[in-house]
């Protein structure tokens, strides 16, 4: 079975609001968003990306998951994204046990919140890359582990 990543949650499905939380879970912020969030959405536990936040991850589930709540993930993909001279790729999952629906158009969908949300900030270039498959995604996890993580690998 997958090694899961566990994603707290800062933003709801179908929010336009998302709570802007440290890695050590205190909210630190709130920020209202042009667009509601195709899927729930928040960071992985014990990374660190390029941002000095936690790695980006939307999780695609038809499940309710709730802001704080602490999800165990497995990847299954990963979008490139850059904004201006900043490289910041989201992890797509979805929790450990759920199946993904079929004829979902994740990436389209992904694609649209992202453009549409970034309509805010037109002082920000934002480039949309490829949509790269799970090993990408568990590549780039293991790369944005925190010191302090165990150093073994996420199984396929």
């Amino acid at each position: 079975m997958p090694r899961e990543i566990n994603v707290f949650i800062e933003a709801e499905q179908g929010s336009r609001e998302r709570g802007v939380y440290g890695k050590d879970r205190v909210l630190r912020d709130r920020r209202r968003l042009l667009a509601p969030y195709p899927f729930a959405y928040g960071f992985i536990e014990g990374t660190t990306a390029e941002d000095g936040d936690g790695v980006d991850c939307y999780i695609v589930s038809e499940s309710a998951l709730r802001e704080g709540e602490i999800v165990g993930c497995v990847p299954i993909g990963l979008i490139e994204q850059f904004e201006g001279d900043e490289v910041d790729h989201k992890v797509i999952a979805r929790p450990t046990g759920e199946s993904l629906v079929p004829g979902r158009d994740v990436e389209g969908e992904l694609r649209r919140f992202i453009l549409e949300v970034f309509k805010a900030y037109p002082e920000v270039p934002i480039l949309l890359g490829k949509l790269l498959p799970s090993e990408a995604a568990r590549e780039h996890v293991r790369r944005h582990r925190d010191l302090c993580e165990p150093a073994e690998p996420l199984d396929p």
